[in-house]
């Protein structure tokens, strides 16, 4: 069984915080709301005593460093690369725009082809009583 994951906050070091543990999704426990509540000054992360980390808990670790520009020490080959790809994957997401309903969008292009009625054509100024081409509304 692995260790619940902790940590423990040591200003004297540059307000670094040493995470102990397991940083897996079964271990965490209240660990992101006791990170969200951390106001004090966070400079370093040391993840040198950490038993297992997977992707949840990189991104959550990656997500409070990001939120406090603090450094990540003490990783190992395989923990730098999996904050690698959780890194790379934190980018904006283009998302589609929400579809518009048939009736909707006919109301649209019908308002676009339609103007309310004046005296005078907008294009040429020509009377409504003597349009300015032949196809003209």
């Amino acid at each position: 069984m692995n260790a619940k994951a902790d940590y423990q906050h040591d200003p004297a070091d540059g307000g670094a915080l040493r995470f102990t543990g397991s940083l897996s999704l079964a271990t965490l426990g209240d660990l992101p709301e006791r990170l969200d509540r951390e106001d004090s000054t966070v400079r370093r992360i040391d993840l040198s005593q950490v038993d297992r980390i997977d992707t949840v808990g990189a991104w959550l670790i990656h997500r409070f460093a990001a939120r406090n520009d603090a450094a990540i020490d003490g990783l190992d080959d395989d923990q730098r690369h999996l904050f690698a790809k959780v890194t790379e994957a934190d980018q904006p997401v283009a998302m589609r725009p929400k579809p518009v309903s048939p009736s909707r969008a006919w109301r649209a292009r019908s308002a676009m082809r339609w103007s309310p009625p004046s005296r005078r054509c907008t294009a040429c100024s020509a009377s409504w009583a003597r349009p300015c081409s032949p196809g003209w509304r």
